[in-house]
């Protein structure tokens, strides 16, 4: 018995070593997200306009593009509870900070099966998808954002710990391997009608990131990034229509600019994208200097 319960203990004392371990490995190996927020600590007092939002503004705006003073820290596959959540943890820290650009996007692509479709599907359980917990994990544990808290195993169960691939300083992409292939089209996904309570929910956190931008006396710039033409096919008039509305209703409470690129002819050639609704090096570069010159930055 007294042999039983030694190899125990040396078990329990065993597994909280290697738990150590690993803890210490994920938060110092570098990563995405830690390269992010080391890179903005060092820069977060010379920036001037910071990129928020998912992976439209992730990979598809190259930040350098822009200027040596605008940071893109966009998170590939987060929503816009967790832009809100960027922003309040972030924009009252950054002394210098002018200009906020952050995507409008409400046109989810969703696979054949009802599932929100990403590169990669965090799931801590058959049939239930945890990517949002994952998610607001690490705004919290790499970002220090003010997110939910949820146990860090979500970072080892789910092969997220993203590796840094930073292009051009601060353009972050983890579907690095898309960016110099050849467009990558998925069949299996369609954009469903809106639900207009989550539509509703969105625009209640955008608004509060306008409210944000406007109590800090910054510029406000929002904008839908283009998409290939299977991906604008599914988009209806009436989504079109709801979109403006929505933009030039807050326009007149917020001091803020939206532009739609969704249907740019700039971006109708099919080299310019990775899949339907991310853009290549190339296309994320020129589409960060017509930002740079529609907006005057």
């Amino acid at each position: 018995m007294n042999a039983f319960l030694k190899d125990i203990l040396y078990f329990i004392g065993f597994f909280c070593i290697l738990m150590v371990i690993l803890d210490i490995f994920i938060d110092y190996h570098p990563n995405e997200f830690s390269t992010k927020y080391n890179n903005w600590g060092k820069n977060r007092n010379i920036t001037t306009t910071l990129l928020i939002g998912n992976s439209h503004i992730q990979a598809n705006v190259n930040a350098d593009m822009i200027g040596d003073s605008a940071f893109n820290m966009a998170i590939g596959g987060s929503n816009i509870q967790q832009a809100l959540s960027i922003a309040c943890t972030y924009i009252p820290q950054m002394e210098n900070l002018k200009t906020i650009i952050i995507n409008f996007d409400y046109n989810n692509v969703y696979d054949t099966n009802g599932n929100l479709y990403t590169k990669e599907t965090c799931k801590r359980e058959r049939g239930k998808s945890n990517w949002g917990d994952y998610l607001n994990y690490i705004h919290y544990r790499y970002l220090h954002a003010g997110t939910v808290l949820t146990r860090f195993d979500h970072a080892i169960s789910c092969n997220q710990i993203h590796y840094s691939t930073l292009l051009n300083n601060n353009l972050t992409d983890i579907n690095l391997d898309k960016l110099d292939e050849t467009f990558h089209d998925n069949p299996y996904y369609s954009i469903p009608a809106i639900n207009m309570d989550q539509y509703n929910k969105y625009v209640s956190s955008l608004a509060m990131i306008a409210k944000i931008a406007s109590d800090n006396h910054l510029n406000l710039i929002i904008i839908t990034s283009p998409a290939h033409n299977r991906f604008r096919s599914q988009t209806t008039k009436k989504n079109l229509e709801l979109m403006q509305f929505t933009m030039d209703s807050l326009s007149r409470i917020y001091p803020l600019r939206y532009k739609n690129y969704l249907f740019d002819t700039i971006f109708s050639q099919k080299d310019m994208y990775a899949d339907i609704h991310h853009l290549t090096r190339e296309g994320a570069s020129i589409f960060a200097h017509i930002i740079k010159n529609d907006f005057d930055l």
